[in-house]
This record gives C-alpha cells, sequence and structure tokens, in this order.
C-alpha cells in the first residue's frame, strides 16, 4: 500500500465511520471517459475529440455535431450518470459531521451551470420522456448511433465493443473533460471495498484474501482495462486512467448519497422547470437538512 496513489489512500478513508483505525481497503475503483461515435464527427464534418480537453472546449465540440442530418436528429453529449458530475465536486455534499454543504460553494454553482450549458444546446435535450437528463441505460451512442459523445464509466467500452462486432461502428475514447487544466482529474464515484467481519474466525487468513484482492496482480487479471477483448485492443483505453480520481479530502458521511441523489434532481429542476441555479441550491440545502434531519430522527 506504500506505493498506492494518493487518490486510493484518500478513497480508503473516506467511507470510515469515525478516524479511528482503517475498516475496508479498496480494490478496484470506478474509472470514467468521453465515448465518442467517430461516424457523428464525420458526417458533421468536425475533428474527433482528443485527450485533456476542457469542459469548454467539450461542450463547444458538442454544439457542432448536435443537429439533423439526412432527417436523424443527433445529440452533441450525452452525461450518463449524476454521480458523475457529484464526483468532480472538491468536497463533500454532506460532509462526516452530516453537515450538508450545497450553499456557499464556488464547485456546485459551477458543475450545475456546465450541466445547464449542456443541456441548453438545442436539440442535445434526450427524448426519454422522463424529464431526466441523466440516463444510465440510455445508450444512443450504439444503439440508435444518434449521440456523437457520451460522458460515462468505463463499463460503456463493453457496450460500445459488442455493438462494433455485430456492426460498422466505429468508435474510441479520451478523456475525462478537465476543470481545471493545471489539476486534471476524473470523477470519484464508488468502487469495491473489501472488510474483514467481526465475527471471523480466521481474520489473519481473510487479511490475506484481502490482500491478494486489492494487489495490482489481481486487479490486472481479473477486470483488465480491455477487459480482453480484441477490438478494445487498439482503442485508447489509458484515457479512463489518464488522470486519477478525485476523490476530496476527510470522511463523507453515510447520508452523502441524499445528497448525491439530490444533485441530480437539483440539475433535472434547472433544466426541466426553468429554475435559477441560486434557487435551486438554496431550495436544495434545505430539502437535505430536512431529509438527513428526518433520517437521523428515525435511526
Amino acid at each position: 500500500m506504500s506505493d498506492w496513489p494518493e487518490y486510493r489512500v484518500k478513497a480508503m478513508h473516506a467511507h470510515k465511520p469515525d478516524d479511528d483505525g482503517i475498516y475496508s481497503l479498496p480494490g478496484q475503483l470506478t474509472y470514467h471517459g468521453l465515448a465518442y461515435n467517430k461516424e457523428v464527427f464525420d458526417k458533421f464534418g468536425v475533428a474527433y475529440p482528443t485527450d485533456d480537453m476542457t469542459w469548454e472546449e467539450v461542450i463547444d465540440l458538442a454544439r457542432q455535431v448536435t443537429g439533423e442530418r439526412d432527417g436523424v436528429q443527433y445529440r452533441g453529449l450525452d452525461i450518463a450518470l449524476d454521480p458523475q458530475m457529484v464526483g468532480m465536486l472538491d468536497g463533500w455534499l454532506v460532509d462526516e459531521d452530516d453537515e450538508v454543504h450545497f450553499e456557499n460553494r464556488d464547485d456546485v454553482k459551477r458543475v450545475l451551470s456546465l450541466i445547464e450549458e449542456v443541456a441548453a444546446i438545442p436539440g442535445n435535450i434526450p427524448d426519454n420522456d422522463k424529464e431526466d437528463f441523466f440516463d444510465p441505460w440510455s445508450y444512443g451512442i450504439y444503439n440508435e448511433r444518434n449521440v456523437a459523445m457520451a460522458l460515462h464509466a468505463r463499463y460503456i467500452a463493453k457496450g460500445l465493443a459488442e455493438s462494433a462486432e455485430e456492426s460498422d461502428l466505429n468508435f474510441d475514447f479520451v478523456s475525462w473533460p478537465l476543470v481545471d487544466k493545471d489539476h486534471p482529474t476524473q470523477p470519484y464515484t464508488d468502487g469495491t471495498f473489501y472488510a474483514i467481519s467481526p465475527y471471523s474466525e480466521y481474520p489473519d487468513e481473510a487479511f490475506e484474501v484481502i490482500e491478494y484482492l486489492i494487489s495490482d496482480e489481481w486487479i490486472n487479471d481479473s477486470d483488465p482495462l480491455d477487459y480482453n477483448m480484441d477490438i478494445l485492443k487498439d482503442k485508447n483505453m489509458e484515457a479512463f486512467t489518464r488522470h486519477p480520481l478525485n476523490v476530496p479530502d476527510g470522511r463523507a458521511s453515510e447520508h452523502q448519497v441524499t445528497g448525491r441523489w439530490l444533485f441530480g434532481k437539483t440539475a433535472n429542476r434547472i433544466i426541466y422547470e426553468d429554475v435559477d441555479i441560486n434557487t435551486a441550491i438554496r431550495e436544495t440545502q434545505e430539502e437535505a437538512e430536512t431529509l438527513i434531519k428526518e433520517a437521523k430522527g428515525s435511526d
């Protein structure tokens, strides 16, 4: 563990119930990137995205590949998961003391503004009849093939590869868009963590197993970056690990999941109900405080 990158160490401490000791060890963590369909870019005559692009550059690119061609409406950019956007924040939405932190944060306002800007591209809102801008099961980039770029977790590569095996789909990946080029990161969302039961009769043996499960050897063998799929071996799979995970300092509350859910709900209110960002943040702060207070009262 002495050679672990800082983000893995921070992830180990992030979800502890208190500051004493170590309760679990991280195995495979979730990595993210930008998938793109070369066919859509070719149709619009626009250059492909590249690694290390900023959010502003990606959004500008999305504008250029959103529109109608040959009777088909193409969308420039899908954001699949709202937790990914939460994972870009500098700090937890609900800290270790169960204090809610939506208000008075530049990063919260900045990320919500980015989402609003993506949704404001004419023709880019997904037609899913759910008033949900985030749809993890909407794989238009390779099902309908009417999406130019999709921000997603690494596992989208498997879907793209499987689709390409049965069609002429031409795709690749670049790194997650950067908020700050001087401090390049990608979102921290989740991962696999291993712990020993306090009731285990064989704690030493269990720890030996965990040591192996968190080793680079096991992680690389059991979950290789290219999933051992031939079609992915020539793709830019390194884009998914190009930048470190953005793990905030300190510990998160167990109620961080509530804050994360409310963040996505807030973004959707801004997009579909035309609520201004400052009002949405203030109301979400109040709602989060109420929900967490009620949850703690029922414990």
